[in-house]
């Protein structure tokens, strides 16, 4: 009797703790589709650099469209993301139940497709988008393709897919002749930094160039590529090729600002004021910098007063209008003299053994003063910036406008240390700090910065050095 009893006992217990379990799991679940905010991620056969390329990994929340994992908002100057709808959506078979909330657009693949794609719906005419990032090796090759369908937009305004890091650029944009998904893809090849950080853009309208309609993307994908693939491509309507070893030297790459119709900021450059002179620090109001066109037009809409006459461009006929300006004009009716640059955001790396030819035009032109006893030290000048530092000559063309209009070329020939690599950054100077009579007041102007690589192949380094009479070491 006492073993039946027992036995029931047992027999009791077990059902209620199995009971108590499947209570549990039933809570669990039930708490999991109630989450609005859970980070769901879907698996699947994909590869690439750019981390959630196929946007399987995304917040899902009550409604579609769902934030995607890893990438950021793209919302320029200007724009307003109340204008647009944006996210992950599915384009399975729950698709018809959900597309009210984007302006019931039928199915971008035109029929049910198990699928997670990335939607830009802008209501009104405006920009929006996302980025991404990945990183990038010293000199390595890479390709970048993306997926994108356009649909609802008029005119000749679209969507726009961007790669970028601090030196350069690269960009499909206006894209709207696309009844299908149709694949975009760039050749890059990365700085000569040894790591840097690449940007992938997708967006519909970009900076000013806002516009309505719908953009979907899919399959952004990333992939270290060799050179033969890279020097095999052919630029075509959906294919680019973009070397991004060196900054900037046209100045066509800058941060946009809907504030600003004259001076533009210059994504490869970064500010810097001059150190203090005799216990002050340098002058700095009254100053004009940036990204300025050589458009005539632009400069008759400018006050002369402030920005002078327009500087021209160092080599006629380029296709490239934009120069690099520093201009210090005087603070309240008074001689105000003063020095700072622009330098490099990324680092120029000098191979071992290797020759380098580092070019740029520069026009200076220095303000009169009854003050100054000489305008030898007063000007632009050039700087290359390392753990040796080496500077050009003072450039100060202000009595020789008749030559190539004031323009001259300022070129360094700097020949890589035998045991190990060296970086430099560029530093483009109006002024110098070293003391009062070397601050400046006045303009400088910077164009066609180009950085090559100089065979001497066959050349001992004696050869090379008395050849370029170069400094062993530069």
């Amino acid at each position: 009797m006492k073993k039946a009893t027992l036995k029931t006992y047992l027999l009791l217990l077990l059902v209620l703790i199995l009971s108590f379990a499947l209570l549990l799991t039933a809570f669990a679940c039930k708490k999991t589709e109630e989450d609005p905010t859970e980070e769901k991620t879907e698996t699947e056969d994909f590869s690439s650099l750019v981390s959630n390329g196929n946007f399987s990994s995304y917040t899902e929340s009550t409604v579609q469209p769902y934030s995607p994992s890893n990438w950021s908002s793209y919302l320029p100057s200007g724009s307003s993301s109340d204008k647009s709808v944006a996210g992950v959506i599915d384009t399975g078979a729950d698709y018809d139940k959900n597309r009210v909330a984007w302006g019931d657009l039928s199915n971008p693949f035109g029929a049910v497709t198990d699928n997670k794609i990335l939607m830009v719906y802008n209501k009104e005419e405006n920009a929006y988008g996302y980025t991404n990032t990945f990183s990038a090796s010293s000199y390595a090759y890479y390709s970048i393709s993306v997926k994108v369908k356009v649909a609802n937009v008029d005119g000749d305004k679209g969507a726009s897919i961007r790669i970028y890091t601090d030196n350069a650029y690269s960009e499909f944009t206006n894209i709207n002749a696309t009844s299908d998904f149709t694949t975009y893809t760039f050749y890059m090849q990365a700085p000569s930094q040894d790591s840097t950080t690449v940007t992938v853009r997708l967006s519909l309208g970009y900076n000013d160039q806002k516009v309505a309609g719908y953009a979907f993307f899919d399959e952004v994908v990333a992939t270290k590529i060799k050179a033969e693939d890279y020097n095999a491509a052919q630029a075509g309507d959906t294919v680019k090729i973009v070397s991004m070893q060196y900054p900037d030297g046209e100045f066509n790459y800058y941060t946009y600002s809907s504030s600003s119709t004259t001076l533009q900021t210059p994504s490869s450059w970064s500010w810097n004021n001059g150190e203090n002179v005799a216990g002050k620090a340098v002058p700095t109001s009254d100053r004009n910098i940036g990204i300025i066109s050589t458009e005539q037009t632009v400069w008759d809409a400018l006050d002369a007063a402030t920005y002078g006459a327009n500087p021209g461009l160092p080599v006629q006929n380029s296709t490239d209008k934009n120069v690099l300006m520093i201009s210090k004009n005087k603070s309240s009716g008074l001689y105000s003299p003063t020095a700072g640059y622009y330098s490099s955001k990324s680092e120029i790396k000098i191979d071992r053994g290797s020759l380098y030819e580092i070019s740029v035009w520069v026009k200076a032109i220095v303000d009169a003063d009854d003050s100054i006893t000489s305008y030898e030290n007063k000007g632009a000048r050039v700087v290359l910036k390392g753990s040796d530092s080496y500077e050009s000559a003072v450039i100060n063309m202000t009595d020789k406008t008749d030559v190539n209009e004031g323009w001259a070329k300022v070129t360094f020939y700097v020949l890589g240390n035998q045991f190990r690599a060296q970086n430099f950054t560029i530093q483009l100077w109006l002024g110098n700090d070293k003391n009062n009579d070397t601050l400046t007041q006045g303009k400088a102007f910077f164009d066609k910065l180009t950085i090559s690589t100089v065979d001497i192949s066959g050349k001992t380094r004696q050869n090379v050095i008395d050849e370029y009479s170069a400094e062993e070491g530069r």
